[in-house]
């Protein structure tokens, strides 16, 4: 909840976080930069342990944001949820599960979702009980913003259900969506690796951001798990922030993806600029 001070009414950015990761800890950096910026984090829980079926994520998930919903309405701290500016965002399984979320919105009665952002999504093509399903989105409002990002070294999933979401979202106009390619970078050190992991983001008990990885990496798509760096600050912390800034305005929905600045992802301390964006549609 957003304090010091602490608004009347706030957004809502429902957060879903990715397979097994329970806890909030892994994006805890990320979700205090979101709180600092005077958004509401609502983080449904969709599994409580690794026997629970990936078919009933997105229920799960759904029940989560109701409840969640039902509580924030009652005005914990005197801050109420606007419901009229709400986004879902995920990584990994939770990507999926923020598509679902999205996408059933308006079937569960739940509040119009007006920006999603699926973050290194997936895996549905695993098979059997290891699947995550995706959800029909061809219910997904068709104004909604929808941006979504893979990572370039992300052998995890890769870009498979990055371009199912992409496509399959057939309600949503090309000028309202986007699938981005985020991009390593060795220049400078420590480098910048696009992996799986890139969105976590760990707070430290001194409330300090981690700079160092939680655990070793066994391969580059488990190098910096949980590190606080650019491809945070320049790339998934900026892009929702960019996302929800367009979405919640009454600027034209086109006008977010015309933007070449997007693209950008600032620059290493001897001047060069960091590899940008690519978009892949």
């Amino acid at each position: 909840m957003p304090s010091n001070p602490a608004p009347t009414n706030a957004p809502v950015v429902i957060f879903c976080h990715g397979f097994s990761a329970i806890l909030p800890r892994g994006y805890q950096a990320w979700i205090d930069h979101l709180v600092s910026r005077g958004n509401i984090v609502l983080w449904p829980n969709y599994q409580d342990n690794l026997r629970v079926p990936t078919r009933g994520f997105v229920p799960n998930a759904l029940a989560g944001v109701k409840a969640g919903l039902h509580i924030l309405q009652s005005g914990p701290g005197g801050v109420l949820p606007d419901l009229e500016r709400v986004a879902v965002v995920g990584h990994s399984a939770g990507g999926m599960v923020a598509a679902g979320i999205a996408a059933s919105a308006s079937a569960e009665g739940l509040p119009k979702v007006k920006a999603l952002m699926p973050v290194e999504p997936g895996d549905s093509r695993r098979g059997g009980v290891a699947s995550v399903p995706l959800a029909d989105l061809s219910t997904l409002p068709d104004d909604i913003l929808l941006l979504i990002l893979v990572g370039e070294d992300d052998t995890s999933v890769a870009t498979f259900d990055g371009e199912r979401i992409l496509h399959e979202s057939t309600s949503v106009p090309a000028e309202n969506k986007a699938l981005f390619m985020l991009h390593s970078d060795s220049h400078g050190s420590p480098a910048l690796v696009a992996n799986h992991f890139t969105p976590t983001a760990v707070l430290n008990t001194d409330g300090s951001f981690a700079k160092t990885p939680v655990r070793p990496g066994v391969s580059r798509n488990t190098m910096n798990i949980g590190v606080v760096d650019a491809f945070d600050y320049m790339g998934t912390w900026r892009l929702l922030d960019r996302l929800l800034g367009a979405a919640f305005s009454d600027a034209p929905r086109d006008q977010l993806f015309r933007d070449r600045s997007l693209m950008l992802m600032g620059k290493w301390s001897d001047g060069v600029p960091v590899v940008p964006l690519t978009r892949l549609n």
